[in-house]
């Protein structure tokens, strides 16, 4: 049984090497004091523009109590191009739950015109703060329209919104939001 990296392994494997040597190495001691690590290198390190082979990817984060390493979670990812966006789903948390349901619904054939009012809850039974990606897929049409909501939302494309929500340790968020959908 052979263990060697092949030409892309070795080429992520340097690139990874010298991005952190230039731009994680010599901030890490203050940074880990802080416990802090700023988005900004994170973006950077994101788009350094390499191909990831398939396989399985394994992620872990600095445990607070003791300083080790603890895995979160994995997943197994497609060849990807460079360049291109990469989703890990690393499994469910399951002290961070959610409910959705429609409170309000009204159509107008008339107008061609249909509206639904949309509540999701999320509760964080942490002792830690978490942030939420409250995803939601506009499925009834693509011509629709926000027209009402309790938090700021970003578009993904033309019939999936987000609404990034940070919950308290042992809190409740609420997203409600009405679409107009039209034809």
């Amino acid at each position: 049984m052979q263990f060697a990296l092949n030409e892309d392994q070795i080429a992520v494997r340097d690139m990874a090497r010298e991005f952190a040597a230039e731009k994680i190495a010599p901030h890490a001691i203050r940074w880990d004091e802080e416990k802090h690590f700023p988005v900004d290198v994170m973006r950077e390190a994101a788009g350094l523009g390499i191909p990831l082979p398939a396989g399985r990817m394994r992620v872990s984060q600095l445990d607070a109590a003791d300083d080790s390493l603890e895995f979160i979670g994995e997943d197994v990812i497609d060849h990807t191009p460079k360049d291109e966006t990469v989703r890990v789903a690393l499994g469910s948390a399951f002290d961070v739950v959610g409910e959705r349901r429609q409170v309000a619904f009204s159509i107008d054939t008339n107008a061609e015109r249909m509206e639904e009012t949309i509540e999701v809850k999320v509760r964080n039974h942490k002792t830690e703060p978490v942030d939420v990606l409250v995803r939601e897929t506009l499925y009834r049409w693509t011509e629709n329209q926000i027209v009402e909501t309790t938090h700021a939302y970003e578009r993904e494309d033309a019939r999936t919104v987000h609404f990034p929500v940070t919950i308290p340790p042992d809190g409740e968020a609420v997203v409600r939001y009405r679409v107009r959908y039209t034809w």
